[in-house]
């Protein structure tokens, strides 16, 4: 019998919290959220972030990497007349949108701060949590039991350190985290170099050559550089199809390899730029950046490419070919590391690669690995956050509401240690926290019966089966069949390009 009264401890109220709201409420489950800050939206929910002058925030300038059909929830759509591509303010707009249509604020308690989560007395025989918190109104401390607990604050909790050789000692100019940037005025007539080119390293050179005198952009691996617009016009993100998507787990890497590096150095000359990538673009290890604005920075010599750094002194950088820049602002892009205080280093180490997680998300070591989750650590790789965490959240609601069992921790150990040495012969040995992140939305649909049979969806509506398989790969997807489907997910799975394109018009 399924027990529907469940109390459940949602902990944040971003992206990955919502979404885990509404999968409990889905699921007749009660959810009760802790936010810390007054307002819903996490990172993206800046024009009110700001005001708190927490870190990390995104900057007035960003634009989203992937279009908003594959930036959004499975059954909530952005309003038609937006662009293509968000910017923050419209991405914070589309979350609070969100929050009020499904009424998922009524089950957040705001400005409630976390103190920390431990195994209840009871937890050997019915797995349950003791949570307790901090209202952060009058700092009164209060503890309560519940059923199971979804960490979704995220992961953009820790700042990863650069391991740059002078930096903190020997550097005489300053030093700050990409998650703290606002805008390039601070650099004005300054020397600046960007340490890490992925999104947001890249983002902030490009944007830096406006104030700043000399703009140097370190990228240790290299990068492969990818246009958000592609050929015909079309957002990078919908060019590619399920067929396609699921030939890649069939044929040689080295084919899929071929493809898309073709297509992405059909745009830029990597070679000739300086960065092209020390490793293929199948390999998780490589870096992707995407950016339009990046090739034309460097083609036009204001963002100038540099290999890894073998020392900083005083204002000088040298590089290991030698070279060397005077600079007097380095900016540390490197990006975060998930970090749960709250949580002992039994329960998730501070090393993420020490994490020991069935699907990224159940802690398959514990007693009852179903009753605590993680929503929102996504394999950081190319693809869109919200319909990854939506598809986690839904995943954990339906195992908490006991309609989805989980396998024994044998068979999740087996699970875990064959995708870890998959992936650790996929980059010859070393361990990333990566994940194609289609196939693994794909197999998590798979097992809630979300992904419809072929041969029905070929003959009861061939017109759909054309656009599911050979159509772009939407979030909609996931809501024609199963559970929770939703009454429009088919009209919005045919016109994925009116709907994608007609902001611009």
């Amino acid at each position: 019998m399924v027990d529907k009264s469940k109390k459940v401890c949602v902990i944040g109220a971003g992206i990955s919290g919502l979404a885990a709201i509404k999968a409990c409420l889905e699921e007749g489950l009660i959810p009760t959220c802790y936010e810390k800050l007054d307002f819903v939206g996490g990172l993206w929910n800046d024009h009110n972030k700001e005001k708190h002058d927490t870190s990390p925030t995104t900057y007035a300038s960003l634009v989203t990497n992937i279009s908003r059909v594959n930036l959004g929830f499975s059954d909530f759509s952005a309003p038609k007349g937006w662009p293509p591509y968000l910017n923050r303010y419209q991405v914070g707009e589309y979350l609070d949108m969100y929050a009020d249509h499904f009424g998922l604020k009524e089950c957040i308690r705001f400005k409630t701060e976390i103190v920390s989560v431990t195994p209840a007395k009871s937890y050997s025989k019915t797995g349950s949590w003791l949570v307790k918190v901090k209202d952060l109104n009058n700092d009164e401390i209060s503890v309560r039991e519940f059923d199971g607990v979804i960490v979704a604050c995220g992961q953009y909790n820790k700042k990863i350190k650069s391991f740059v050789p002078g930096l903190d000692k020997d550097f005489a100019g300053n030093v700050f985290h990409g998650g703290d940037y606002r805008g390039p005025e601070k650099f004005k007539d300054k020397s600046v170099l960007v340490v890490g080119a992925g999104y947001t390293g890249s983002d902030i050179a490009c944007e830096s050559t406006r104030t700043a005198k000399n703009v140097f952009l370190c990228a240790r691996n290299g990068t492969w550089i990818v246009p958000r617009v592609s050929v015909m016009g079309t957002p990078f993100d919908l060019i590619f199809n399920r067929l396609g998507l699921l030939k890649e787990r069939w044929l040689p890497s080295w084919w899929s390899n071929k493809n898309v590096e073709n297509l992405v150095g059909s745009r830029v000359d990597h070679e000739a730029c300086g960065i092209k990538s020390k490793y293929p673009y199948m390999n998780m290890l490589r870096c992707i950046t995407i950016s339009d604005e990046l090739p034309l920075k460097i083609y036009s010599g204001q963002v100038k490419i540099r290999p890894e750094i073998k020392e900083i002194r005083g204002n000088t950088v040298t590089y290991v070919d030698g070279r060397e820049d005077f600079v007097n602002t380095v900016v540390v892009a490197t990006g975060y590391t998930p970090y749960y205080p709250f949580l002992s280093e039994e329960i998730f180490p501070s090393e993420l690669g020490e994490a020991r997680l069935y699907k990224w998300i159940f802690p398959f070591k514990l007693q009852h690995p179903s009753t605590l989750s993680f929503v929102g650590i996504q394999a950081n790789a190319f693809g869109g956050v919200i319909p990854v965490s939506e598809m986690q959240a839904r995943y954990v609601a339906r195992v908490l509401s006991g309609k989805k069992e989980l396998p024994s921790k044998e068979e999740m150990q087996k699970t875990w240690t064959e995708t870890r040495e998959e992936l650790l012969q996929s980059t010859g040995g070393k361990y990333v926290f990566r994940a194609n992140l289609f196939h693994y939305q794909e197999d998590l649909a798979q097992d809630l019966g979300l992904v419809p049979s072929f041969l029905k969806l070929l003959l009861t509506d061939p017109r759909l089966a054309y656009m599911y398989y050979l159509g772009p790969v939407v979030p909609y997807h996931y809501r024609l069949v199963g559970d929770h489907s939703w009454d429009k997910a088919r009209e919005r799975s045919l016109n994925i390009m009116d709907e994608a394109l007609s902001g611009m018009r």
